[in-house]
């Protein structure tokens, strides 16, 4: 579980057991900071994702995508790595680049984590789950190498936004739109 890993060596103090549920109070905090401050927001933070989803898809293996990934969060300078990291998406908000890459380090280690957290940025934002979810299915559509097609298909196949996450109502009339008039 890279997520889980990751935000342990970022979080210490954080119970094994406690820390999915922490670092998904933690990263929806973080996010809807990020939103309220920028209106486009989820728009940089699904192309960012995109980004990272793309750039796993052309990799060998998850192994490679953990390393890829954990770079993208702790950044070049290996100095203001984990435990700044962790505080920052305790007290503020992260970028859009370590979001997204937060994000789809969530997506290939633990999809059901990361249901729960695109079904919760659904709510934040409507169209914002659902656009994360299909860029996970183009990934493993993307991918170069068997052991990474092979596990990003099964990820995608594993993911759906939870139900109280829709942007559309029981006839499927959009009530919100992505980016559009009707923000939170």
């Amino acid at each position: 579980m890279i997520i889980l890993a990751l935000f342990l060596s970022l979080a210490p103090g954080v119970r094994a057991a406690e820390a999915p549920s922490v670092f998904e109070a933690h990263y929806a905090d973080s996010i809807e900071r990020s939103l309220s401050a920028d209106s486009f927001f989820a728009s940089k933070l699904a192309l960012s994702f995109d980004g990272h989803m793309a750039a796993v898809a052309q990799l060998s293996d998850v192994k490679a995508a953990a390393a890829y990934l954990k770079w993208q969060v702790a950044g070049p300078a290996r100095a203001q790595a984990p435990r700044e990291t962790a505080a920052r998406l305790e007290a503020a908000s992260l970028g859009e680049h370590e979001s997204g890459a937060l994000l789809a380090a969530g997506a290939l280690a633990a999809p059901t984590q990361f249901n729960r957290v695109a079904s919760r940025l659904e709510e934040l934002k409507p169209g914002l789950g659902r656009r994360l979810i299909r860029s996970v299915h183009g990934a493993a559509q993307e991918a170069r190498f068997p052991p990474m097609m092979r596990a990003l298909q099964q990820i995608a196949g594993s993911l759906k936004l939870e139900s109280s996450a829709s942007a559309y109502d029981s006839r499927g009339k959009a009530v919100a739109f992505f980016d559009g008039g009707n923000s939170r």
